[in-house]
């Protein structure tokens, strides 16, 4: 068992390393670092083992928050004074809502046996799978 633990951990520093150098050498390439973590993710998500998986699943939960925060502080809020800007916007959220709802409600509403509303509830305080590529690749593999 203490090899198998360790084997894992291995995979896992090798992983880090491929994924941080993806990244870089995207970066380097002038495109955005979360390509080079997606590529990554890509190629390992179907080579490591289970153990790799799910300390990924500690970092990726320590490392998106700092992601997110960093997209954030990138915003031009002055860009948003344009009145046809500010319009996108609020229609893009809207659909992003409505799609939500929708997608995450239709599924109990069909095979649960609730109700229209007890679908619509659930569907709002159902947590999505959160974005990055990594993330993504990871959920695909099992």
């Amino acid at each position: 068992m203490q090899a198998t633990l360790r084997a894992g951990e291995v995979q896992f520093n090798f992983a880090l390393l491929i994924l941080f150098g993806l990244s870089v050498v995207a970066v380097f390439s002038g495109v955005a670092a979360i390509i080079g973590a997606f590529l990554a993710g890509m190629v390992l998500a179907e080579t490591v083992d289970r153990r790799v998986h799910d300390l990924a699943s500690g970092i990726s939960e320590l490392l998106v928050p700092f992601f997110l925060a960093g997209i954030g502080l990138h915003i031009d809020l002055g860009s948003l004074g344009s009145r046809s800007t500010f319009t996108l916007m609020l229609i893009i959220l809207a659909a992003a809502i409505v799609s939500k709802l929708i997608g995450c409600g239709l599924e109990p509403t069909a095979w649960g046996g609730r109700t229209c509303c007890a679908s619509v509830w659930h569907g709002a305080a159902r947590r999505s799978w959160n974005g990055g590529g990594t993330v993504g690749a990871e959920h695909g593999s099992h």
